[in-house]
């Protein structure tokens, strides 16, 4: 069985996907892979962006508004130990897919 729980989105990186203040349904302890969009920690902060690749060294995350992301593009790969969970469902304003 899974654990689940929530997460806040913070910041323009993800629109149109999710927007500020946006709640996420979030799978902990699960399996990803490429175009799912997780949640980890990254210098104490928790982040929310999708996986654009998945290296032998990391995992390379995008926000899915590119003009004000910073991402792995600024900050490089993130280590699996800092994934927290995938993001699985908008549950409010708007219920829906991630």
């Amino acid at each position: 069985k899974h654990k689940t729980g929530f997460a806040k989105v913070r910041g323009h990186s993800m629109v149109p996907t999710l927007i500020p203040d946006d709640r996420v349904l979030v799978r902990y302890d699960t399996h990803y892979s490429v175009g799912d969009v997780i949640v980890f920690t990254r210098d104490e902060n928790t982040e929310i962006k999708r996986i654009e690749r998945i290296e032998e060294d990391g995992i390379y995350v995008v926000g899915d508004n590119d003009l004000v992301s910073l991402d792995s593009r600024t900050y490089g790969l993130i280590s699996p130990a800092d994934v927290l969970g995938r993001a699985i469902a908008r549950l409010w304003p708007h219920p829906g897919h991630v």
